[in-house]
């Protein structure tokens, strides 16, 4: 399962950062500082400095960093959050790999909700 996860994460990772952007240090600051509370499971703390990151670039950011930022959400059962920072990827960063985030076991409790159908379909007609 671990390889699994590591395939994933790669092909996830592939497709996030394809599309380049000029970045500033404060956004790139911030981000490190998500992560890094991400990775200790605080995820309150990871969302605020997400949420930072976006406000100090105009409110847009790095695919990846929305998609992290809502795994934070999920996981803090705030699905507006969630669903928000979805909407962004899908939409506004045209993410296309739909069976990346199908497959991330964090989205499971938002998968009964109706705005899951429709991120999903909106992500796979980016992928068309």
């Amino acid at each position: 399962m671990g390889k699994h996860i590591l395939v994933l994460h790669i092909i996830l990772l592939s497709g996030l950062y394809s599309k380049s952007q000029v970045i500033s240090d404060l956004y790139l600051k911030n981000i490190a500082l998500a992560d890094s509370f991400l990775s200790k499971g605080q995820y309150q703390s990871a969302t605020f400095y997400y949420n930072q990151a976006f406000i100090s670039n105009g409110n847009k950011g790095k695919v990846i960093d929305r998609y992290n930022d809502a795994k934070c959400w999920v996981i803090l059962n705030n699905k507006d959050s969630a669903f928000f920072q979805l909407d962004k990827i899908a939409n506004g960063g045209k993410f296309t790999k739909y069976e990346v985030l199908e497959s991330d076991l964090t989205f499971l409790p938002l998968k009964s909700d109706p705005r899951w159908q429709k991120i999903i379909a909106k992500i796979k007609s980016n992928a068309h």
